[in-house]
């Protein structure tokens, strides 16, 4: 058992698949339309091109958009989760575009609305989803000082450190489990994400966000790989660093990686 071969395979694999769907749905959309994306997107990778323009896509082009995803194998509803949780990151991340993909999403027939309810705390109201409430995690730890001040010395970094980050929350809270999973993102493409629950809540600190744990589920698709409070991890966490060849993997990663591969193992034999 190679960990990080095993990792390595899983992720090249979803990166192809990405590929190849955005690909022919690119294609597709070429042959279907007054445009030649690539022109529009000034790229020729189609994953770029779908995530430069999916927006502007949606907007003028929704029903060319919406067969091309249906070809490539994407539901309408899968679509949506996409949108929504890309404007949700949009306003905890307070990305320039929120203003653009509120309206874009309100003529699509996504979302009803969205309110600031109270500071650093909202309301979206989708059409086929309900109201899904989240806050900023900023808000949700204003009181801890030491956490906004480890956030900040991580910078942009923090983006890429859901397993290190997650680790730091699950030790510090003794209420909190850390979650390593398979999620989603554009054009479903699946990869390996740490997060941390307390009960029925989420909080995903790289994302700055916090929320219904079912919202967050569904959204992103969650598929659990390894469930962890810190005592657990502690009697865990030594039992898989023999098979990381690489000494290189995070420890959230590593374990759930392990785990991953012992129930594959287990299912192939069955």
């Amino acid at each position: 058992m190679k960990l990080s071969e095993f990792c390595d395979k899983n992720e090249s694999q979803w990166y192809e698949e990405n590929k190849v769907k955005a690909s022919e749905l690119v294609e597709y959309l070429n042959s279907v339309i007054d445009k030649d994306l690539y022109e529009v997107a000034k790229t020729n990778n189609n994953i770029e091109v779908y995530s430069l323009l999916r927006i502007w896509l949606l907007d003028f082009y929704k029903e060319e958009l919406i067969a091309g995803l249906n070809k490539i194998g994407i539901t309408y509803e899968e679509f949506q989760k996409e949108n929504i949780y890309s404007l949700i990151l949009s306003v905890t991340r307070n990305a320039s575009n929120i203003s653009l993909l509120i309206s874009v999403f309100k003529r699509s027939n996504i979302i009803k609305d969205l309110i600031e309810y109270e500071e650093g705390k909202y309301k979206l109201s989708t059409v086929s989803f309900g109201d899904i409430y989240f806050e900023r995690a900023n808000k949700y730890f204003e009181s801890d000082v030491e956490t906004i001040d480890y956030v900040k010395n991580l910078g942009s970094k923090i983006i890429d450190g859901c397993h290190d980050v997650s680790l730091y929350l699950m030790k510090k809270y003794p209420s909190f489990e850390a979650i390593t999973s398979i999620c989603t993102k554009v054009l479903n493409s699946k990869f390996y994400h740490s997060f941390v629950v307390n009960g029925d809540t989420t909080i995903d600190l790289t994302s700055n966000l916090v929320m219904r744990k079912d919202d967050y589920y569904m959204l992103n698709s969650v598929i659990e790989l390894s469930i962890l409070n810190y005592q657990q991890y502690l009697e865990e966490k030594d039992e898989s660093i023999d098979f990381d060849e690489s000494k290189t993997l995070y420890e959230l990663l590593r374990i759930a990686l392990y785990k991953q591969f012992k129930k594959e193992e287990k299912d192939i034999k069955i």
